[in-house]
């Protein structure tokens, strides 16, 4: 009878760190984005400048982009209420706005990437970007996204 005991006490312990790790698998993969901007490719002409983004979709259905906005980014403003600690609030300025974009973009699905190019005109030559703040408005919600990989053409 010991021994009974002792084989469906490891054998519980064995299911019970199973269930664990499943769950936090589970939890893992539902907090992730569901888009990933991998890298940008900026190329300026004359007076018109196009993004390049390869964009890796890690759903299993397509997904398409409503609108966009680019920003080089985030400022931040100090305020204090009336007895409270002050707070710093993110805001984005449109000063730092790189381009908006209200195209209908579809994203191909199963972990592919796929290029899509917005062209901007009127936009002066600046320093270089290190990192790229987006904004998206999808098909499957709103997303915030961040690319540290830019490249100049």
């Amino acid at each position: 009878m010991d021994l009974f005991n002792y084989i469906v006490d490891v054998l519980s312990a064995i299911v019970s760190i199973l269930a664990i790790i499943t769950v936090s698998a589970a939890w893992y993969k539902s907090s992730q984005k569901f888009l990933k901007v991998d890298r940008v490719i900026i190329r300026y002409y004359q007076e018109k400048i196009t993004c390049t983004l390869l964009i890796k979709n890690l759903e299993p259905q397509v997904v398409k982009i409503k609108t966009i906005e680019c920003y080089t980014r985030k400022t931040y403003i100090v305020e204090k209420i009336n007895n409270s600690a002050p707070q710093c609030i993110p805001t984005l300025n449109p000063i730092n706005s790189l381009f908006t974009s209200s195209e209908l973009k579809e994203i191909v699905a199963n972990r592919s990437s796929t290029n899509v190019e917005y062209r901007v005109s009127n936009h002066s030559k600046g320093k270089k970007i290190k990192k790229l703040l987006f904004f998206m408005n999808t098909s499957h919600g709103f997303l915030s996204l961040k690319c540290k990989k830019t490249r100049y053409l």
